[in-house]
Protein backbone atom coordinates (compact mmCIF):
# COMPACT_ATOMS: atom_id res chain seq x y z
CA UNK A 1 0.00 0.00 0.00
CA UNK A 2 1.24 3.26 -0.70
CA UNK A 3 0.20 5.21 2.35
CA UNK A 4 2.15 2.21 4.19
CA UNK A 5 5.18 2.87 2.51
CA UNK A 6 4.81 6.20 2.95
CA UNK A 7 4.34 6.00 6.97
CA UNK A 8 8.02 3.61 6.78
CA UNK A 9 9.81 6.44 5.20
CA UNK A 10 8.50 8.92 7.82
CA UNK A 11 9.05 6.50 10.51
CA UNK A 12 13.07 5.97 8.83
CA UNK A 13 13.26 9.89 8.16
CA UNK A 14 12.23 10.32 12.54
CA UNK A 15 14.54 7.79 13.35
CA UNK A 16 17.75 9.39 10.97
CA UNK A 17 16.83 12.47 12.61
CA UNK A 18 17.10 11.34 15.91
CA UNK A 19 20.17 9.28 15.63
CA UNK A 20 21.82 12.84 13.54
CA UNK A 21 20.46 15.08 16.21
CA UNK A 22 22.45 12.66 18.86
CA UNK A 23 25.33 12.64 16.84
CA UNK A 24 25.11 16.61 16.78
CA UNK A 25 25.03 16.60 20.88
CA UNK A 26 27.72 14.51 21.74
CA UNK A 27 30.46 17.17 20.22
CA UNK A 28 29.19 19.66 21.82
CA UNK A 29 28.48 17.77 25.63
CA UNK A 30 32.58 16.92 24.75
CA UNK A 31 33.73 20.64 23.96
CA UNK A 32 31.43 21.55 27.15
CA UNK A 33 28.80 23.51 25.76
CA UNK A 34 25.82 21.54 26.78
CA UNK A 35 25.91 20.15 30.24
CA UNK A 36 23.70 17.06 30.17
CA UNK A 37 25.89 15.09 32.86
CA UNK A 38 26.00 11.34 31.00
CA UNK A 39 25.92 9.16 27.92
CA UNK A 40 22.25 7.99 29.99
CA UNK A 41 21.04 11.33 29.27
CA UNK A 42 22.09 12.00 25.45
CA UNK A 43 20.64 8.53 24.80
CA UNK A 44 17.45 9.65 26.73
CA UNK A 45 17.19 12.88 24.44
CA UNK A 46 18.15 10.94 21.25
CA UNK A 47 15.13 8.55 22.17
CA UNK A 48 12.66 11.90 23.30
CA UNK A 49 13.45 13.08 19.75
CA UNK A 50 12.87 10.01 17.82
CA UNK A 51 9.62 9.43 19.90
CA UNK A 52 8.36 13.17 18.92
CA UNK A 53 9.71 12.35 15.41
CA UNK A 54 7.92 9.02 15.60
CA UNK A 55 4.47 11.01 16.82
CA UNK A 56 5.04 13.27 14.13
CA UNK A 57 4.78 10.40 11.25
CA UNK A 58 2.18 9.42 13.19
CA UNK A 59 -0.31 12.72 12.86
CA UNK A 60 0.86 12.75 9.09
CA UNK A 61 -0.30 9.62 8.56
CA UNK A 62 -3.43 10.44 9.97
CA UNK A 63 -3.36 13.33 8.10
CA UNK A 64 -2.82 11.51 5.13
CA UNK A 65 -5.57 9.04 5.90
CA UNK A 66 -8.07 11.81 6.58
CA UNK A 67 -7.01 13.24 2.92
CA UNK A 68 -8.20 9.68 1.36
CA UNK A 69 -11.15 9.82 3.07
CA UNK A 70 -12.27 12.97 1.68
CA UNK A 71 -11.01 12.15 -1.69
CA UNK A 72 -13.47 9.06 -1.43
CA UNK A 73 -16.43 11.23 -0.55
CA UNK A 74 -15.77 13.63 -3.29
CA UNK A 75 -15.93 10.51 -5.86
CA UNK A 76 -18.86 9.30 -4.27
CA UNK A 77 -20.32 12.63 -4.34
CA UNK A 78 -18.80 13.26 -8.33
CA UNK A 79 -20.90 9.62 -8.70
CA UNK A 80 -23.86 10.94 -7.35
CA UNK A 81 -24.14 13.77 -9.58
CA UNK A 82 -23.37 12.30 -12.33
CA UNK A 83 -26.32 9.87 -11.88
CA UNK A 84 -28.40 12.69 -11.51
CA UNK A 85 -27.37 14.24 -14.75
CA UNK A 86 -27.94 11.31 -16.72
CA UNK A 87 -31.15 10.89 -15.15
CA UNK A 88 -31.89 15.02 -16.45
CA UNK A 89 -30.00 14.07 -19.78
CA UNK A 90 -32.67 11.27 -20.19
CA UNK A 91 -35.61 13.38 -19.21
CA UNK A 92 -34.70 15.77 -21.74
CA UNK A 93 -34.54 13.09 -24.53
CA UNK A 94 -37.85 11.79 -23.59
CA UNK A 95 -39.64 15.15 -24.04
CA UNK A 96 -37.95 15.90 -27.45
CA UNK A 97 -38.84 12.40 -28.95
CA UNK A 98 -42.38 13.60 -27.85
CA UNK A 99 -41.78 17.05 -29.37
CA UNK A 100 -40.60 15.47 -33.11
CA UNK A 101 -43.51 12.53 -32.99
CA UNK A 102 -46.22 16.21 -32.18
CA UNK A 103 -44.38 17.96 -35.03
CA UNK A 104 -44.75 15.12 -37.15
CA UNK A 105 -48.72 14.89 -36.01
CA UNK A 106 -49.12 18.28 -36.77
CA UNK A 107 -47.03 18.26 -39.68
CA UNK A 108 -49.62 15.08 -40.96
CA UNK A 109 -52.71 16.75 -39.78
CA UNK A 110 -51.31 20.09 -41.71
CA UNK A 111 -51.21 18.29 -45.28
CA UNK A 112 -53.94 16.25 -44.52
CA UNK A 113 -56.34 19.06 -43.92
CA UNK A 114 -55.17 21.41 -46.77
CA UNK A 115 -53.30 19.36 -49.55
CA UNK A 116 -56.70 19.67 -51.79
CA UNK A 117 -56.93 23.44 -51.47
CA UNK A 118 -52.95 24.33 -51.61
CA UNK A 119 -50.12 24.65 -48.75
CA UNK A 120 -47.31 25.92 -48.38
CA UNK A 121 -45.33 23.28 -49.73
CA UNK A 122 -46.70 23.24 -52.94
CA UNK A 123 -48.67 26.24 -53.38
CA UNK A 124 -52.19 27.32 -53.60
CA UNK A 125 -53.30 26.76 -56.77
CA UNK A 126 -56.58 24.62 -55.84
CA UNK A 127 -58.02 27.69 -53.78
CA UNK A 128 -58.25 29.43 -57.56
CA UNK A 129 -59.04 26.47 -59.69
CA UNK A 130 -62.37 24.91 -60.14
CA UNK A 131 -61.31 21.71 -61.10
CA UNK A 132 -59.82 21.09 -57.47
CA UNK A 133 -62.18 19.10 -55.19
CA UNK A 134 -62.93 19.71 -51.46
CA UNK A 135 -63.38 15.77 -51.63
CA UNK A 136 -60.23 14.97 -52.70
CA UNK A 137 -57.94 12.67 -50.03
CA UNK A 138 -54.63 14.00 -49.46
CA UNK A 139 -51.67 12.83 -51.37
CA UNK A 140 -48.27 13.69 -49.90
CA UNK A 141 -45.04 12.10 -49.80
CA UNK A 142 -41.93 11.57 -47.21
CA UNK A 143 -39.85 14.32 -48.64
CA UNK A 144 -42.68 16.97 -48.21
CA UNK A 145 -41.95 16.59 -44.65
CA UNK A 146 -39.84 19.60 -44.07
CA UNK A 147 -40.27 20.23 -40.05
CA UNK A 148 -40.45 17.15 -38.54
CA UNK A 149 -37.56 16.40 -40.85
CA UNK A 150 -35.39 19.17 -40.82
CA UNK A 151 -33.20 18.70 -37.34
CA UNK A 152 -30.56 17.18 -36.58
CA UNK A 153 -32.86 14.59 -34.13
CA UNK A 154 -35.69 14.07 -36.36
CA UNK A 155 -36.56 11.14 -38.10
CA UNK A 156 -38.51 9.83 -40.70
CA UNK A 157 -41.45 8.08 -38.84
CA UNK A 158 -42.66 6.52 -41.53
Amino acid sequence: MPSDRKANTRQKRAAEAAASTAEVEAPAVKRGKIALGSKASQKAAAAAAASAAEAEAEEEAKRSAAEQGKIIADAAELEERKKQTLEQLRAVERQLCGLGLMIYNLESQYFENTNAQGNALRGYEGLISSMASNNKKSQFKAEDRIFSTSSVTGTPML
